[in-house]
């Protein structure tokens, strides 16, 4: 049995996996005011286990959560393309996620977001930007104005996207770089750390450097990664 939420007015929360990022999500949670944290699910769980005050679950306890409406969930995981494969896993209705902004975040007033963002502390979203669903924004980053962002995107810390930038669905960007104005970068591409973009960056690469270089390709990458963790199980 899920515990009792005493606080009024409040939304109930749910975050998918519980490592690091779901730590900071939680406490974005608590400090924007709006959501009450019930719960990680996460498969290093085996059954689930009611803590002191929070419950842990596997994953696919979310089968038994969505019949309550009133709990929300969010996907807190860093990897992009593993993010979307967790959406994709859970089935849940867009409206069934909670968007999270840190209050120490400034998002302007005319900024629209979608479903299951994550914005952190001190991030700055300026005005006419547009940022997708389960797009994560970490702290201290500079989204400039009219920037078009799109799902499942994941922008690290200390980056700055400068005014008219568009970023392709499932494109990881470094900590630390910055995407000069009025530039595209392609769909699941990987930024490296520290990168200055100033050019158009084509999908499914991966560019880093000062200035950035594309030296490969992201689908080669993500195959040995596959490669590597079946090798680790076997």
């Amino acid at each position: 049995m899920l515990m009792q939420n005493d606080s009024k007015g409040k939304q109930k929360l749910v975050i998918i996996c519980s490592g690091g990022l779901g730590d900071v999500i939680r406490q974005a949670a608590v400090h924007q005011d709006k959501y009450e944290f019930i719960g990680f699910c996460d498969d290093k769980y085996q059954e689930m286990k009611q803590e002191e005050r929070y419950f842990t679950a596997p994953i696919k306890q979310v089968e038994l959560l969505r019949n309550e409406k009133d709990i929300f969930f969010f996907i807190a995981v860093g990897d992009c393309w593993i993010r979307k494969a967790l959406y994709a896993r859970l089935n849940l209705e867009d409206n069934r996620y909670a968007t999270i902004i840190h209050p120490a975040a400034f998002v302007d007033t005319n900024v629209i977001l979608g479903h299951g963002v994550g914005i952190m502390p001190q991030a700055i979203v300026h005005n006419g930007t547009s940022i997708g669903n389960h797009t994560i924004v970490n702290s201290a980053s500079v989204i400039e104005h009219k920037n078009q962002i799109a799902d499942f995107v994941s922008i690290s810390p200390n980056t700055t996207l400068c005014g008219f930038v568009t970023v392709d669905s499932g494109t990881f960007i470094g900590v630390g770089s910055t995407v000069v104005q009025c530039l595209t970068i392609g769909s699941d591409t990987i930024i490296g750390a520290g990168s200055l973009v100033l050019k158009n960056i084509p999908p499914r690469s991966i560019a880093y450097g000062s200035p950035v270089v594309v030296v490969g390709s992201s689908d080669k990458y993500r195959l040995e990664i596959e490669d590597k963790k079946k090798g680790e199980k076997e």
